[in-house]
């Protein structure tokens, strides 16, 4: 639980703890340029310092120096808290980070909550909570995937998805209404055949979305109820999934779990390169070697195809052709059959090459490993 005051200032080191080449305090608040001159003796120039600029100078506390730093004052509202912002860069010494954080917090500074300058750009209208929550993924990624799909949230990509939902609903209240209030200038049927059309979107899916918003976000909501006119629909068709009878009209998150996708990176080809797609899978084994794999097997569907992109194993492969994969450290262990080795010598050098990266690739991106090993029958292979 936090115990703050937006109008404190605040104070943290932003680097790891321990010894290292350098260290870095970062200051937020009112007082950060007040509580800069009282501890900051530039070189060269004078206060005011310059925005958003390195200036060296010399760290000290009552008369007592500390360390020779480099300061830059980042003035409200271009920072990162929308604040004045103000960091040290120091000698990564332990003692003289807590020499210096000791003398910030004699003149005025609260030491920071965990988390609350990143609070702090949330209630100040710098980032939304979607890319608060990413900040922390992207710090916590173990992996390339799992840092490009955190910096996809910081930058934007799911605000930027709900804000459409958010457009959509908001035609469809729009139409709604419309034809609510003036029923004898909009007929009922064309507006329904405008919005399925006109949107290009499953009426169902919207439903299933709608549900599953519902009930993950607005506490206690347990159901979903949808009327047309004073009835409950009470059945789902889609060209997608057919929930079939809804028992009271009553949508439950359980209906819809099954056709929520996760999605995994896989390598095709287009025009001899490599090219990254990400494919959709269940989200409950998206993380498994095994089902990345078989994704990567399956090929590019038809729109990718129309774009050019290629598959990089043969069409003859399958995923029965896995006989076994498992990570040991950072190597992956793919086991292959025979029939499977057979097929990949008839595909051609060139060919070959791709295949070869796209499998390592694949495994190694979705992963985090480092290189991958080929077993054939449980037969270890220098090369394929």
């Amino acid at each position: 639980m936090f115990d703050f005051s937006m109008r404190d200032t605040i104070v943290a080191p932003a680097t790891a703890p321990g010894q290292a080449g350098i260290g870095i305090i970062r200051m937020s608040g009112a007082k950060s340029e007040a509580i800069l001159k009282t501890v900051f003796i530039p070189k060269k120039v004078s206060f005011p310092l310059e925005d958003r600029r390195l200036t060296l100078g010399v760290l000290s506390d009552q008369g007592t120096m500390i360390d020779e730093c480099m300061a830059v004052i980042m003035r409200a509202p271009h920072s990162y808290t929308r604040e004045d912002v103000v960091e040290f860069q120091l000698h990564g010494s332990p003692r003289a980070m807590k020499q210096t954080l000791d003398a910030l917090i004699r003149q005025g500074a609260r030491p920071a909550e965990a988390g609350e300058f990143t609070l702090r750009a949330f209630l100040n209208g710098r980032i939304d909570l979607s890319q608060a929550e990413s900040v922390m993924q992207l710090i916590r990624a173990s992996s390339d995937r799992a840092a490009r799909k955190a910096l996809s949230q910081l930058n934007g990509g799911t605000s930027s998805f709900v804000s459409k939902i958010q457009d959509r609903l908001t035609s469809l209240l729009a139409h709604l209404e419309a034809a609510i209030d003036y029923p004898e200038e909009v007929e009922e049927e064309l507006t329904e055949q405008e919005l399925a059309d006109g949107w290009n979107t499953d009426i169902s899916c919207l439903a299933a979305a709608v549900t599953l918003t519902l009930t993950t976000f607005v506490p206690g909501t347990a159901a979903v109820c949808f009327r047309l006119g004073d009835k409950p629909v009470t059945e789902l068709n889609s060209n997608r999934f057919r929930i079939g009878t809804i028992l009271g009209g009553l949508m439950r998150r359980s209906m819809f779990m099954q056709f929520l996708t996760g999605s995994t990176t896989v390598f095709f080809e287009k025009e001899g390169k490599l090219i990254r797609v990400e494919k959709p899978v269940d989200r409950e084994t998206a993380d498994s070697p095994r089902v990345q794999l078989a994704a990567l097997m399956q090929g590019p569907d038809s729109r990718e195809t129309e774009k050019g992109i290629s598959p990089t194993l043969p069409e003859s492969i399958r995923e029965d052709d896995l006989i076994g994969i498992a990570p040991e450290g950072d190597v992956m262990l793919v086991n292959l059959s025979g029939r499977c080795r057979e097929e990949i010598a008839a595909y051609g050098p060139e060919k070959e090459r791709l295949l070869c990266y796209a499998i390592v690739n694949t495994l190694c991106e979705n992963n985090g490993m480092k290189r991958v090993c080929f077993f054939f029958e449980g037969s270890q292979v220098e090369e394929i």
